[in-house]
């Protein structure tokens, strides 16, 4: 997890909604979460969902456009303020449909900066 723009270790049950975490390869998935920015130039991960649906072919999943490539390493995350609006739950695995929020600062109060339509279908990410 991200926590003062650095990486601490810490147990998937103290995750909390808003939090920052980076994965590993091969590592297990511990949430619902947005993918903001990966190692591939693309911007894309893969990820295996047999625990979640029986397949266990890799699927593709792609970086919010607005912070692929611009979260390199944890303390690029404080660069960053916003927040993401999300669809009610629902039983599809393969789809999600919200917005990613950027905030800045003006007279020491926080605007919107700018909104991104996020549809990811198909490490760092955004636990929601």
């Amino acid at each position: 997890m991200v926590s003062d723009g650095a990486l601490v270790e810490t147990e998937s049950q103290y995750l909390e909604v808003g939090d920052v975490i980076r994965l590993l390869e091969d590592e297990a998935v511990p949430c619902d979460l947005v993918v903001l920015s990966t190692s591939h130039e693309q911007g894309q991960c893969y990820v295996q969902t047999a625990n979640l649906d029986g397949e266990t072919n890799l699927k593709t999943k792609q970086s919010a456009t607005v912070t692929k490539g611009r979260i390199k390493e944890a303390r690029d995350v404080s660069d960053f303020v916003g927040y993401v609006e999300c669809e009610l739950p629902n039983p599809k695995l393969d789809s999600f449909v919200g917005r990613l929020v950027r905030m800045r600062t003006i007279g020491g109060r926080y605007k919107v900066r700018s909104t991104y339509q996020c549809e990811i279908t198909g490490a760092l990410f955004y636990v929601l």
